[in-house]
């Protein structure tokens, strides 16, 4: 069974195969696989056209169904990713960013 990682991996090559081009955008998009166990979060070497797996629907817009079979990602240049992410999270207040991450205080909760 393949982990996680290599679910990514076969995930992005089927969209890849799909359009190389990002699904927001349109930019021509570069695919770029990081060794195994290296931690993306603490490159230094982000390409704003690197492909990048992306939601159709935000987890912020409540969006939960889909019928079987229906695409829920895309590729999407990371520059749009983190444009789209961005914004969605501007529009949400900070409590109830936590309190969907689970991290909110019980005070907040009850408010």
């Amino acid at each position: 069974m393949p982990n996680s990682g290599e679910h990514k991996r076969r995930r992005m090559l089927k969209l890849w195969e799909a359009s190389k081009n990002c699904h927001w955008c349109g930019t021509p998009m570069v695919l770029v696989f990081r060794p195994p166990g290296s931690n993306q979060a603490t490159s230094c070497l982000f390409l704003n056209n690197e492909a990048t797996i992306d939601h159709l629907h935000s987890r912020y817009d409540g969006y939960h169904a889909h019928k079987p079979g229906e695409e829920v990602t895309v590729l999407a240049c990371r520059q749009c990713n983190n444009v789209r992410n961005k914004t969605q999270q501007e529009l949400i207040p900070v409590e109830e960013l936590r309190r969907m991450a689970g991290r909110c205080p019980k005070a907040l909760e009850a408010k």
